[in-house]
């Protein structure tokens, strides 16, 4: 498995290019399941299912969601601890997807089920300056070390990675209904060690 890897101030954003294209069954599946009426900006319609990855029809989707996971969590977090999905729900959206950011989250795994043409893009309020003395500095160029934001393209088949808490907003840049699936994984079992006074178990 390949994948991308970027950043917003040292926080790693990793993306896999068209790693699974769903079947017809499974993209009706999705396409017709009960969602929720939208949010008060009109912006995206959610699942009713915080679950649905639990769903039969969805296994083979559901195993690559743990693959991409498991890529993130050896390869970029390097740590031994397990991770397990804790919901995961589907969402639909004409044009904007709302700023949010995912709540008792640590990795949130997007999957881009059908998008002709869409982009993810990733906000911070203060950048690595700011954020310790909120100069109103004069900037001459943006970078990923200095930059405010960041945005990457993504179309169907794409998974997109990164930490739960970071602020993002999803945009639908064709006329076709952009449909995607997220996930959200959080650390499970022996957490710390008794010796430093840090042993948990969550």
């Amino acid at each position: 498995m390949e994948y991308n890897t970027t950043q917003i101030f040292g926080l790693p954003i990793i993306k896999f290019e068209r790693e699974y294209l769903l079947n017809n069954n499974e993209l009706n599946f999705i396409s017709n399941t009960e969602y929720e009426k939208s949010n008060p900006d009109n912006s995206a319609h959610i699942s009713t299912n915080k679950n649905i990855l639990t769903e039969d029809n969805l296994s083979n989707l559901k195993q690559k969601f743990f693959d991409c996971a498991r890529k993130y969590i050896e390869d970029i977090i390097c740590v031994n601890n397990q991770f397990d999905m804790t919901h995961s729900w589907a969402a639909k959206s004409n044009k904007e997807h709302h700023q949010h950011n995912h709540k008792n989250s640590i990795i949130n795994v997007v999957y881009y089920a059908q998008a002709e043409s869409a982009q993810l893009k990733f906000t911070r309020l203060k950048n690595l300056i700011t954020e310790a003395y909120d100069f109103d500095l004069d900037y001459q160029s943006f970078n990923l070390y200095n930059a405010f934001e960041t945005a990457i393209n993504v179309k169907s088949g794409d998974f997109v990675l990164f930490p739960g808490h970071l602020i993002h907003t999803g945009y639908n840049l064709s006329d076709k209904e952009k449909i995607t699936i997220a996930a959200n994984f959080f650390i499970k079992g022996q957490v710390g060690f008794e010796n430093n006074v840090s042993g948990l178990v969550i």
